[in-house]
C-alpha cells in the first residue's frame, strides 16, 4: 500500500486490468509512464533524477529485468512522490487535479502501483 496525495491523480498507477501505462523507448529505456514518451518530458525526468541522486541507468531493459526496473530507486521515488508531491514537472503538470483547495497528504491509500505488493 502507498499513499496518494489528494491533489493528484497519477496516471502511472496500475489499472484494474493489471497493466501499467509504461512505455519502452527505442533506446531500451522503460519510461515509468507513457507521458514520458516525448523527449522533452524525458529530459525533465532525467533532471529530476539527477537532482535526487537517482540512477536512471537502471531503467534500461537491456541491463535490467522488469522486476529490477520496478524496484529501481527512480520508480520508488515516483511512488513516494505520489504522497509528497516531490515529482518531476510533467507529473505535476499533467496529473495534478484542478481546483483543489485542500493541502492534505495521503488521504487516498491504494494497493495499486508499480508492484502489486505495495
Amino acid at each position: 500500500m502507498y499513499k496518494i496525495n489528494p491533489l493528484i491523480d497519477p496516471k502511472c498507477r496500475k489499472d484494474d486490468s493489471g497493466k501499467f501505462p509504461i512505455q519502452l523507448g527505442s533506446s531500451g529505456n522503460v519510461r515509468p509512464c507513457n507521458l514520458y514518451g516525448s523527449r522533452c518530458n524525458w529530459k525533465y525526468l532525467e533532471a529530476w533524477a539527477e537532482e535526487n541522486n537517482l540512477d536512471m541507468s537502471k531503467l534500461n531493459i537491456r541491463t535490467s529485468t522488469m522486476a529490477e526496473i520496478y524496484e529501481s530507486d527512480v520508480f520508488n521515488a515516483i511512488l513516494k512522490g505520489h504522497e509528497t508531491l516531490d515529482l518531476p514537472e510533467p507529473c505535476l503538470r499533467l496529473c495534478l487535479k484542478k481546483n483543489q483547495d485542500h493541502p492534505g497528504i495521503g488521504y487516498n491509500e491504494t494497493s495499486k502501483g508499480f508492484d502489486s505488493g505495495r
